[in-house]
């Protein structure tokens, strides 16, 4: 929002001749908004008071210089917003040529899962779509098959997932500028994309890229979500104004309030590793043989390579390369968690604790992190902490043999004063 000297409305409902009057600049789509544009009981007059202004701040450049003039500005369609059509006037035409033009320069997104909600999406993660549209993918089934009950898409022809089946998948179009798609991906690290045909509910049909788990991280079982994810889904189907159907099937879906091995029994985890091997490969590509590495996708290279030194011992090796692939990409967990393991294990313990808690921000349900926190809390002597800690790793995934070894130590340590064994820390591994 800016401020001008001077308002003189030509063309409005009601006429105006206000000093400091308000106006509405967006800068990168060239559209203003002023005076009664704001309020006014006649959208078309408002409209073309909007217009009229816009050219004449252009005209006499009364607009602040930290706020750039419009160029060749154009108002919206002229016709009543409560259409569904704009009005098929020269305005309308250039409207719409306006709108294909930011198609060109944006990337569709279909959203399915958590990023329906507007707080997960743009408080969260930051990130304000050019243009949304509720739409549907026919054919297609939300299931909850990724790593930790997480949510996924999958034909009809290969999905198993017994229950309803509401025929298609409704979700959000979200056309994101490139950089914001790229930030995105980022986040959704351990997921691939896909692109679908998408319905939207104007009757356009969009290409649009989605989600999807890769194979390496499908469960072999269809388990409820987490009941805080499957909220997530329905606030934000439910402020997305998606069909009523849809959101009646989304009540029907049960929530896990806690999660057993079934929900973290993946391909990726029954991988073994030869880490040996993999360092050898990685130092041949680090001395220039590497394919398929870019500045978009070589934090990858680095964050890998140092995890496999970690997994390796070779932990103050492993701190550079992480923190440099980190410092490209910060939302990788198992990046994190292997940084954190490296101090921790060098005794770092304040940066440790750092480094956990960050991985945490990006992967708030994963027991290895909780549990590494814990370690870290148990060797400063914050029983309390850790205790904590290990409580909500142990909620996540109570299997897990070396969060039931921490938990042990750490009640022996009520009796006894000290720990009778060392703590262990963990590693993870994320496809990206």
């Amino acid at each position: 929002r800016c401020r001008v000297l001077h308002l003189q409305l030509w063309g409005a409902a009601v006429p105006l001749n206000v000093c400091k009057q308000g106006f509405l600049l967006d800068a990168e789509a060239n559209i203003g908004a002023c005076g009664d544009w704001l309020a006014a009981p006649s959208v078309e007059g408002a409209i073309a008071s909007g217009l009229a202004m816009g050219e004449a701040i252009a005209g006499e450049a009364l607009v602040s210089s930290q706020v750039p003039l419009f160029q060749a500005f154009q108002a919206p369609a002229i016709g009543s917003f409560a259409e569904d059509k704009p009005a098929a006037k020269d305005a309308s035409r250039r409207a719409l040529q306006a709108e294909s033009s930011r198609e060109k320069k944006g990337v569709w997104n279909f959203a399915f899962g958590a990023n329906l909600s507007p707080w997960k999406l743009r408080t969260k993660r930051g990130i304000a779509p050019l243009e949304q549209v509720p739409g549907k993918l026919p054919g297609w089934r939300l299931v909850f098959n990724h790593k930790g009950g997480m949510g996924n898409i999958e034909p009809l022809e290969r999905c198993t997932a017994q229950g309803e089946d509401p025929g298609a998948v409704h979700g959000l179009l979200l056309l994101l500028k490139p950089p914001d798609f790229e930030k995105l991906s980022k986040m959704e690290h351990e997921y691939v994309t896909t692109e679908v045909e998408v319905e939207a509910y104007d009757g356009r049909v969009i290409r649009a890229r989605a989600f999807v788990s890769p194979k390496d991280y499908r469960l072999a079982t269809y388990p409820n979500p987490p009941e805080r994810y499957i909220k997530l889904i329905r606030d934000g189907a439910s402020s997305s104004s998606l069909h009523g159907e849809y959101q009646a099937w989304l009540r029907t879906i049960p929530g896990a309030q806690q999660r057993g091995a079934e929900y973290w029994d993946h391909a990726a985890r029954r991988r073994t590793g030869r880490y040996q091997m993999a360092l050898e490969r990685f130092e041949k590509i680090l001395r220039g043989h590497g394919v398929g590495f870019s500045a978009f996708n070589l934090w990858m290279l680095y964050v890998d390579y140092g995890f496999t030194l970690v997994a390796l011992n070779r932990f103050e090796e492993a701190i550079q390369p992480l923190e440099h692939g980190l410092s490209r990409n910060a939302a990788v967990p198992h990046g994190q968690n292997a940084l954190g393991y490296a101090l921790a294990s060098l005794n770092q313990l304040q940066e440790a604790q750092d480094v956990f808690a960050r991985g945490l921000e990006y992967d708030p349900e994963n027991p290895v992190l909780w549990s590494n926190l814990a370690v870290v809390w148990m060797a400063a002597g914050a029983w309390q902490q850790a205790a904590q800690g290990l409580e909500k790793a142990l909620l996540i995934e109570p299997d897990n043999q070396v969060v039931i070894h921490n938990a042990v130590l750490l009640k022996g340590v009520a009796q006894t004063g000290q720990l009778s064994a060392q703590p262990k820390l963990d590693l993870f591994f994320s496809k990206n």
